[in-house]
């Protein structure tokens, strides 16, 4: 706990209001930190993968620029994974391209089969899901 900022609201407010807002500030705090640590990593990775591809759309093989810009995707959709509750896999490298803004918009959180990894890991995440299962 803040204990400058728990000093300056008792300045103005009574305990009972001022341990719930203390409450809500640690709260808000975690979600910061959660929400850098994605964003970092989904920098990085995107970075990662713009040099391996070449900086080109997987899709269409357009070249990134100012005007349509590359973007990270998930192969199969993150709510997929959170739907079988495999979203500690959401950082699964193998589930992971680029797409240009178009394409990715296009996409949006539907399947890809037109991309052969689309079948491999649907494949590779009903098996964890149903070890997940039999647990």
């Amino acid at each position: 706990m803040n204990n400058k900022l728990k000093d300056l609201l008792l300045e103005f407010l009574p305990l009972t209001i001022v341990e719930p807002i203390l409450h809500r500030a640690e709260e808000l705090s975690l979600v910061m930190k959660i929400k850098k640590e994605k964003g970092s990593w989904h920098r990085e990775m995107l970075r990662e993968l713009i040099r391996k591809y070449s900086n080109k759309c997987m899709s269409c093989g357009f070249a990134g620029s100012e005007t349509n810009k590359l973007t990270l995707d998930h192969i199969i959709p993150k709510k997929v994974l959170l739907d079988m509750g495999l979203s500690k896999y959401f950082k699964d490298k193998r589930n992971l391209q680029i797409l240009c803004t178009k394409c990715n918009h296009k996409k949006s959180s539907s399947f890809d089969w037109t991309n052969p990894k689309t079948i491999v890991l649907i494949k590779y995440y009903v098996s964890l899901y149903e070890k997940q299962k039999q647990r």
